[in-house]
């Protein structure tokens, strides 16, 4: 099957859509090539791929990319594309998308969610749950013996992780937040399209000694450093669904209502916490949280004991299976067609 991926990376946008494993596992099997609209200076996210990579700046540029390579599926991993080019990057292919905010989902062949509860798309075929998710193959579990040692601290560790990029600097927020509470230590998980003020962030915290606060820019070794932790806060998305797979406790903040709503069935499952949507407004909720959290910790181990089995690593591979069936399907109906053509015109 001959692939090809289209995705988006940005200080804006995040690179969440550039980090995933899903080329890394599809290039093993079969033809893949990745077109990436980025910005030059983090271009480098992708070096580690061996199939090839295109790197363009708009969408437009990504057009003849598509047009020259003729796929057999084109992955979208991004979650907008210009309108007015999507009849030229959609002819003649199966259309796919594995991210469950793309702004074109009803256009689509075939859609992966990992959420179960998705709104009908007309005659996309929608394919949801956490078998789906598709995230970091950096991401490590948390072995039990480390978990407990982290809970055990009489200053509870917490791992502060907004994104790749968090452009609107809600890591700062928060951390203006956790100086209300006694004695965190605090891991500040920067990713590597953090292009804020650093020192903005030590003046957060400075003069105040109860607090010990790690600033750590990071890619490969972010799970490895949150191992030290035991309870993660974070803006949800793909990074929450990594923290289940370790099993590492999370409370969720966010901006927008509709990335609260992706996370309902985790919620329900009780393996994480809904902080809100509490930009622009006030973090104490989230706070008050945090304080209960710090004495009642069999709560998090409780979290912890719940994730358990929800998430694994073969969502790429389950991914890759079904978008091969739609293509061997695409495929017969086109020689079905063929054939019924040829008895027509005999």
């Amino acid at each position: 099957m001959k692939l090809q991926i289209l995705c988006r990376g940005s200080i804006k946008d995040g690179l969440g859509h550039l980090l995933r494993t899903f080329a890394r596992h599809a290039q093993s099997t079969h033809d893949v090539e990745v077109v990436a609209i980025v910005e030059p200076e983090i271009e480098n996210v992708l070096s580690g791929l061996d199939c090839p990579v295109r790197f363009v700046r708009s969408d437009a540029e990504a057009i003849p990319h598509l047009r020259r390579y003729s796929p057999d599926a084109l992955v979208f991993d991004t979650t907008r594309f210009e309108p007015t080019l999507m009849d030229a990057a959609s002819t003649g292919f199966v259309l796919c998308s594995i991210s469950p905010v793309f702004e074109h989902l009803a256009r689509m062949d075939i859609v992966f969610t990992r959420t179960r509860r998705n709104p009908p798309l007309g005659c996309t075929r929608i394919f949801g749950g956490l078998e789906y998710a598709i995230f970091n193959d950096h991401c490590l579990a948390i072995d039990d013996a480390a978990y407990e040692r982290s809970l055990a601290l009489r200053e509870l560790p917490i791992a502060l992780c907004m994104g790749g990029s968090d452009a609107a600097n809600k890591t700062l927020l928060i951390l203006q937040a956790l100086a209300q509470i006694e004695e965190p230590t605090i891991w500040v998980l920067l990713g590597e399209g953090y292009a804020h003020s650093y020192n903005r962030l030590v003046e957060a915290v400075s003069g105040d000694l109860r607090h010990e606060v790690i600033l750590a820019k990071a890619n490969r070794s972010m799970w490895r450093i949150m191992s030290n932790c035991a309870l993660g806060i974070m803006a949800g998305g793909l990074t929450t669904v990594e923290a289940v797979y370790a099993g590492l406790p999370t409370l969720n903040i966010f901006d927008r209502a509709e990335h609260a709503g992706m996370l309902t069935e985790l919620f329900e499952a009780g393996v994480c916490l809904n902080g809100g949507v509490v930009f622009g407004q006030s973090l104490n909720p989230a706070v008050d949280t945090l304080r209960r959290l710090f004495v009642q910790r069999n709560e998090l181990r409780t979290m912890r004991q719940r994730s358990r089995g929800l998430v694994d690593l073969d969502g790429p591979r389950r991914v890759l299976h079904e978008l091969e069936q739609q293509v061997l399907q695409k495929a017969l109906r086109h020689r079905r067609d063929s054939s019924i053509l040829e008895v027509a015109n005999a």
